[in-house]
C-alpha cells in the first residue's frame, strides 16, 4: 500500500542550476502534496486506499512535457517516492518496490499513448478520453500484480487478491481524476480566463456550491433508505450534464474532482449510498470507483464532443473566412445556387463590377443577370442555362452596364453531387474577358485587311489590258481608268509626278529647236 509521505526537495544547486532547481522542486512539493491526499482519503479503520493521485500527476507532466522535463520529472517523482517511503518506515527493498511500481506505471501509460495517439494527449476529442481511460485500466491492471506483491511479501498482507483489487483500482482512479484535470487546466490561456464575464462566473459559483451540497447531503446520509430520493447518486448526473455543457471539459474536470474527493472520503468512513451494512469494505470502495469512474467518463465524454463541436466549428468559420476573403479578391464573379436554379446563395462583390448592377438585384432575383445581357446574346444565354447542371455550360456574351458600356463576359458552371449523384449545388464564374475580346476583334480586322491587301496585289500580278496608245487601263468592270487611277483603286500605293532625265533631256531639246533663229 503506498506509504506515509513527507515533503522533500533537492539542495540548493549552482547558479546555472536555478531554473531546473526550482522546477524539480515545484514537481516534488506536488507529488508529495498528491500522495498526502491519497492517504487522507483512505478508509477508516482499516486504511485503504480508494484513489493515489500522485501517478495521475506523474502521467500528466509526462504527457505535458517535452523529453528534457519528461526525464526531470521521473528522476524527481522516483527520488520523492523513495525518500517518502524510507522516512515512512519502510525498509529499502520494500521503499525501492514502491518507488519502481509507482514510476513504471505512469511511464508505460505514457509510452502506450503516444505508441498509440501518434500525437499529444490533450483530450480535445472523444476517442482521446477513450484511450486514456483504456490505457489507466489496462496500465494499472498489469503493475497491480507487481504491486500487491510488494505489500504482500514485504509487509505481509495476507490477502493478496484483495490488495491487488485495491491497487488497481486506486491506481486507476487516480489516472482518470487527476491527468485529465492537468491536460485540460495546462492549456489554459490567461487571455481566456480573464474574458469570463460576471455572469458565467457567478453562474460557475452557484453550480459549484450546488454541486457540493447536493454530494455533501447524498454522501453523508446514513444507510439507504428506498422512500430517501438522496440516497442515490443520481441526482449529480443532471449537474455534470449542466456543467459539461456550460464550462467545457475545465468545469468537468473540476467538476469531477470535488465530487470524487467528496463520495471517497464519506464513503471510506461507512456513510452513504454505498455504505450499506453488511457490505464488505472492498465492495464499498469498488462501488465508489465505479461510480467516479462513470461519472467521469460521462461527464469528459460530454466535454471533449463539445470540443470536437467547438473546433470543427472555429475551422469551418476559418475556411468560411478564408473562402470569402478570397472570393471577395478576385477579379472573376463567384457564385452558388441552389441545385433547382431557384436561389442565388452566394454572388462575389465582382459581380457588380463586371455587370454594373448590385448584388442585392442577384438575391431577389436569380435571373435579373439575364437584363444586362445584350439583347443578341440573351436568348442564347437563356437557352443554354440548363446546361449548367451538365456541367457543359460554357458562354461568351455581351453586358451592357447601365451607364450604356459593353463589356465581354466568359461564364462556366458546374454542378457538385454528393456521394449519392444528387445535385447539391451549382457553382460558376464569370469572368471580365473585354480585353482579350477586343485584342482577337483587332486582330481579326488586321488579318482580314491583310487578306484584302494580298488578294489586290495578286490581282495586279495577272494579265492587265493597257491601251497602246493612252496608255489607259481597263478594269474588271469594262471601264478604261488612267494607270494612276486604277493603281490607286487597287493597291494602297499613292501615285506622285515627276520627270525621268531622259524625257526631261528630250523635253529641253524640242524646246530649243521651237525657238525662232536670230
Amino acid at each position: 500500500m503506498p506509504p506515509p509521505s513527507v515533503d522533500t526537495s533537492p539542495s540548493a544547486s549552482p547558479r546555472g542550476w536555478s531554473e531546473l532547481v526550482v522546477r524539480a522542486a515545484l514537481i516534488a512539493g506536488a507529488y508529495c502534496f498528491a500522495a498526502t491526499l491519497g492517504l487522507m482519503f483512505r478508509s477508516e479503520p482499516q486504511k485503504h486506499a480508494v484513489f493515489w493521485p500522485p501517478n495521475g500527476l506523474l502521467l500528466g507532466l509526462l504527457l505535458l512535457g517535452d523529453r528534457r522535463d519528461r526525464r526531470l520529472a521521473v528522476f524527481t517523482a522516483a527520488l520523492t517516492c523513495l525518500i517518502a517511503n524510507l522516512v515512512g518506515g519502510n525498509s529499502f527493498a520494500v521503499s525501492l518496490g514502491f518507488t519502481l511500481v509507482n514510476i513504471a506505471e505512469p511511464g508505460l501509460a505514457c509510452w502506450l499513448l503516444y505508441r498509440l495517439w501518434r500525437a499529444p494527449i490533450r483530450l480535445q476529442s472523444t476517442n482521446e478520453v477513450f484511450l486514456l481511460f483504456a490505457v489507466a485500466l489496462a496500465t494499472t491492471f498489469v503493475t497491480a500484480f507487481a504491486g500487491a506483491a510488494v505489500v504482500v511479501l514485504g509487509l505481509g498482507a495476507p490477502d493478496y487478491w484483495g490488495v491487488f483489487a485495491s491497487f488497481w483500482l486506486s491506481d486507476a482512479m487516480g489516472v482518470m481524476i487527476v491527468t485529465p484535470l492537468l491536460l485540460v487546466w495546462a492549456g489554459a490561456r490567461r487571455t481566456e480566463l480573464k474574458g469570463l464575464s460576471v455572469g458565467r462566473v457567478l453562474e460557475g459559483g452557484v453550480l459549484g456550491a450546488l454541486l457540493v451540497v447536493l454530494a455533501v447531503l447524498i454522501f453523508d446520509g446514513a444507510a439507504r433508505t428506498e422512500h430517501y430520493l438522496l440516497s442515490y447518486p443520481f441526482p449529480l448526473f443532471p449537474l455534470f450534464v449542466w456543467v459539461a455543457l456550460r464550462f467545457g471539459l475545465r468545469g468537468a474536470t473540476a467538476a469531477l474532482l470535488g465530487v470524487a474527493l467528496i463520495s471517497i472520503w464519506y464513503t471510506g468512513r461507512g456513510r452513504g449510498p454505498f455504505a450499506e451494512p453488511g457490505v464488505p469494505v472492498t465492495v464499498r470502495l469498488l462501488m465508489v470507483q465505479f461510480f467516479v469512474s462513470t461519472l467521469g467518463a460521462g461527464a469528459l465524454t460530454l466535454g471533449a464532443s463539445l470540443a470536437e463541436r467547438r473546433a470543427a466549428q472555429d475551422a469551418l468559420r476559418e475556411s468560411e473566412e478564408r473562402y470569402r476573403q478570397v472570393t471577395e479578391t478576385m477579379e472573376e464573379a463567384f457564385w452558388v445556387l441552389a441545385p433547382d436554379r431557384s436561389a442565388t446563395l452566394y454572388l462575389s462583390p465582382a459581380y457588380e463590377r463586371i455587370w454594373g448592377r448590385t448584388c442585392a438585384s442577384a438575391y431577389a432575383d436569380i435571373m435579373s443577370f439575364l437584363e444586362g445581357v445584350h439583347p443578341d446574346d440573351r436568348a442564347r444565354v437563356r437557352a443554354a442555362l440548363p446546361k449548367q447542371i451538365e456541367g457543359t455550360y460554357h458562354e461568351e456574351y455581351r453586358v451592357v452596364r447601365p451607364d450604356g458600356t459593353v463589356r465581354w463576359v466568359r461564364s462556366r458552371a458546374f454542378a457538385l453531387r454528393d456521394e449519392t449523384g444528387t445535385v447539391v449545388r451549382i457553382v460558376g464564374v464569370s469572368q471580365d474577358v473585354t480585353d482579350r475580346k477586343e485584342a482577337e476583334l483587332t486582330k481579326e480586322s488586321l488579318i482580314d485587311q491583310l487578306q484584302k491587301a494580298l488578294a489586290e496585289v495578286s490581282t495586279l500580278r495577272g494579265m492587265i489590258p493597257i491601251c497602246a496608245w493612252c496608255r489607259k487601263v481597263r478594269d474588271d468592270g469594262g471601264f478604261w481608268q488612267s494607270v494612276e487611277e486604277y493603281i490607286c483603286t487597287h493597291t494602297q500605293a499613292s501615285i506622285t509626278h515627276s520627270m525621268c532625265p531622259a524625257c526631261f533631256a528630250n523635253q529641253m531639246q524640242t524646246a530649243d529647236a521651237a525657238k525662232p533663229a536670230g
